[in-house]
């Protein structure tokens, strides 16, 4: 876009040289239409100035490229769910504990590649578990539910390093909501309830044999710990990671920031037995944000504000016109060529208001007095454009002079001899010719011209 062009003009009409100096700022008049939005991102929608990204569960890492403009993101992540414990023998299997979420503001770099983790829910006993096998853990951090135990759930987040960098990864986690601990096996008796995210597992009911302990939550600098049970203890947490039980029956430690500790195993003396201990919860990870627990299936949620398109806007007048009187056009031009409301005025004086069409603003004002005159147009742009203002535009409108009246000449009187029966025919013949007359050459006639 060129620079605006300073401008001077001087008009002059009428014969007694009436003249309105303009000086301002002339912006040439575009018909072309800007475009605020950027390029959406595959499975995003916009609303207005808001471009929301929802990423739903996949089992593979998922990504999402920083929009040029774009300098801080929200983001809202919920962790899969733990699976439920089997049940061997009667009794009750454990509940799978909630997935975490967490929501927090992360400042980004416009062009940079994040990578999306969306956890999956612990696998159970009805899902995929068989008689004496582990039920498979939750994608992104979730364990092991040895002997039908519940798996645990994975947690959800988002990085600034793929997951194919195994030294790196972890440690570039942005926001991290904590997958929930698998249940325990019910055997006899009831299995322990896997913890919610950042919550323990629950032990297992007591019965005939040992129950199993349920495993600790992980936190936010160490992983949970793995539960008792009549077969040893289960695998503690790690970064990331929950622990599993080792086959023997306790529910899996859901992943996270740090991944809770698997259950403890389920009890058992001669043919008698007791119910294992639920896994616990992964820790969340929510910097300036808030955490908590969902019941919602585990997603991955980034919105972000699109930026708005600068705009500049410039004044113009119509230069066949500025007359005291007489209509003057004032003209807004937009660029880019944005959407919105104009706003005209004389000083603090609003004149009037204009929608922006094809970048162009107008508004004519009939009742312009002779003075000085100082315009400016103010641009309130729609969503996606900035607001802009003009540069004062000064128009000095001299009034036009007064007319110059019509010379006529007055017809010639008779002399009726009386000065005052003269003066009154003057007067009546003044207001036949309307009074508006100079009269010139009027004189009464002599004594020879009436005889």
């Amino acid at each position: 876009m060129s620079a605006p062009k300073l401008v001077s003009v001087r008009r002059t009409w009428g014969r007694a040289g009436a003249s309105v100096l303009l000086v301002g700022t002339l912006g040439a008049i575009s018909a072309a239409v800007a475009t605020p939005a950027f390029a959406l991102p595959a499975g995003c929608s916009q609303s207005g100035q808001v471009v929301t990204c929802t990423y739903a569960y996949t089992g593979a890492e998922q990504t999402f490229d920083v929009p040029t403009g774009v300098t801080s993101i929200d983001v809202t992540a919920i962790g899969g769910a733990g699976g439920v414990g089997g049940t061997v023998n009667g009794g009750v299997g454990g509940a799978g504990g909630l997935g975490g979420s967490a929501t927090a503001t992360v400042t980004v770099t416009a062009g940079a590649t994040l990578y999306v983790e969306v956890g999956g829910a612990g696998f159970d006993d009805g899902s995929s578990c068989g008689d004496g096998s582990e039920c498979m853990p939750g994608f992104n951090g979730g364990a092991d539910g040895g002997s039908v135990g519940g798996g645990g759930g994975g947690a959800s987040d988002v990085r600034a390093v793929s997951n194919s960098d195994t030294a790196n990864t972890l440690a570039s986690r942005l926001v991290v909501a904590g997958g929930g601990g698998g249940g325990g096996l019910a055997a006899m008796s009831d299995g322990g309830d896997g913890g919610n995210a950042d919550a323990d597992g629950g032990d297992g009911s007591p019965g005939p044999a040992q129950f199993g302990a349920g495993g600790t939550a992980g936190t936010g600098s160490a992983g949970g710990v793995g539960g008792v049970g009549f077969y040893g203890t289960s695998n503690d947490g790690t970064a990331g990671n929950g622990g599993n039980s080792n086959n023997t029956g306790g529910g899996g430690g859901g992943g996270g920031l740090y991944g809770g500790g698997g259950g403890g195993s389920y009890g058992y003396n001669n043919f008698n037995f007791a119910g294992a201990g639920g896994g616990g919860g992964g820790s969340s990870y929510a910097p300036g944000g808030t955490a908590g627990t969902s019941a919602l299936a585990a997603s991955v949620t980034i919105s972000y504000t699109v930026p708005s398109v600068t705009t500049v806007t410039t004044l113009s007048v119509d230069s066949a016109s500025g007359v005291a009187g007489s209509p003057v056009t004032l003209t807004a031009t937009v660029s880019p060529a944005g959407t919105g409301t104009v706003t005209f005025l004389d000083g603090a004086t609003v004149l009037g208001t204009g929608a922006v069409s094809g970048g162009v603003a107008s508004l004519t004002v009939t009742s312009l007095a002779a003075g000085s005159h100082s315009f400016t147009a103010q641009f309130a742009g729609a969503s996606g454009f900035s607001d802009s203002t003009t540069a004062v535009l000064a128009l000095e409108v001299t009034a036009p002079p007064a007319p110059v009246p019509a010379a006529v000449t007055v017809p010639t009187l008779p002399n009726t001899g009386s000065d005052t029966a003269t003066l009154i025919e003057l007067a009546l013949a003044l207001m036949v010719l309307g009074g508006a007359a100079t009269a010139v050459g009027i004189r009464r006639k002599s004594d020879a011209e009436q005889a």
